[in-house]
């Protein structure tokens, strides 16, 4: 039995606008195993988002937008796919088998039923239990979040909860079902240090005893050296680097992960304070995506001959890494022979 339990293949999604067709998201493919976290990473813009939302379904077909390829999830006895089989089937296992923390607390939440009621609908859809027995559960999640009261917060609503408290209610409602797949858009973006740190514990603590696999979407990548096992950085809709973490920390390949590293502020002891680096240049307009290489304009390393002309294809560095890049080689003095040690 394969241990993967969503594989992705060459998700694509794009969309009809006055300035003509965009692609946030194009030619993704990726395979997820049971209790493994996977960060996606990159700018704002850079497709994270409508890639977690298409393989919720949330993005769909229609006249404006068209979406290909394929996400295989297998839970269990069963196994479908997101992308192309029956809204009814994918309804089934919305919630249940495969779930989202979505990135704003406060605008997910629905602000007019209390919290005990809307953790309790994925209960009584999916598992279709008896008030009393939701009415249980839900005091369960929210004391497995870390809620100190569960009785009282059931019966709060939204708008009497602080913003960490919010989040730990999302999670309970993501976790409601035990889900295989669990997707996570910023869950700690807005939040203090102190409050990031224990939904990232909490976090890792569902994980174990859910035995599940995780998306984790973020920009910092403080919170994925914290969390993850495996990282996908992304610009302009595409992987431009996939690596476990220990990897792409200790030597990263693409000169855009390159960047979002140097970016990181370090601490210093000495008087004289480091500059603090940041990549030139703005992320292109979706719809005016320069010619070859998407990052060639922001790029130290162009050579304007080969990244200009023609767009890079994705590489295995190794039989574990993938690098989206035509100069990576010559950037990380690596040649043919050793490509399977970079």
């Amino acid at each position: 039995m394969s241990d993967t339990v969503l594989d992705v293949q060459k998700l694509s999604v794009s969309f009809a606008t006055a300035k003509g067709t965009i692609q946030p998201v194009r030619d993704v493919s990726f395979a997820l195993k049971r209790r493994e976290t996977l960060a996606l990473v990159g700018e704002s813009g850079s497709g994270k988002s409508v890639a977690s939302l298409t393989l919720m379904r949330l993005i769909s077909r229609s006249a404006g937008c068209a979406i290909s390829g394929s996400a295989r999830l297998t839970a269990g006895e069963q196994s479908l796919d997101l992308l192309n089989d029956d809204i009814r089937k994918i309804s089934s296992v919305r919630g249940d088998r495969i779930s989202m923390i979505f990135q704003e607390p406060m605008t997910s939440l629905n602000p007019v039923h209390r919290i005990g009621d809307q953790i309790g609908e994925a209960l009584y859809f999916h598992r279709n239990l008896s008030r009393k027995e939701r009415g249980e559960k839900v005091l369960h999640l929210l004391d497995q979040v870390g809620i100190v009261n569960p009785a009282r917060t059931a019966r709060d609503y939204p708008h009497h909860l602080s913003g960490g408290m919010r989040q730990r209610v999302m999670i309970a409602m993501a976790i409601a079902c035990d889900p295989d797949v669990l997707i996570a858009d910023e869950p700690t973006t807005a939040l203090d240090v102190t409050i990031q740190a224990q939904i990232l514990d909490l976090l890792r603590k569902l994980q174990e005893v859910n035995n599940m696999a995780m998306v984790f979407i973020t920009h910092n990548l403080g919170v994925v050296a914290e969390i993850a096992d495996r990282v996908m950085v992304m610009y302009c809709g595409q992987v431009v680097e996939d690596a476990s973490v220990m990897d792409l920390f200790r030597r990263p390949l693409m000169p855009y992960t390159q960047g979002l590293l140097s970016s990181i502020p370090a601490i210093s002891l000495s008087d004289e304070r480091p500059k603090l680096y940041s990549i030139p240049g703005n992320v292109p307009d979706l719809a005016k995506l320069p010619s070859g290489c998407a990052f060639a304009p922001r790029c130290r390393y162009v050579t304007e001959s080969l990244c200009t002309a023609r767009e890079p294809e994705v590489e295995l560095a190794t039989p574990t890494r993938r690098v989206r890049c035509l100069n990576w080689r010559t950037i990380n003095n690596v040649d043919d022979g050793e490509s399977n040690e970079a």
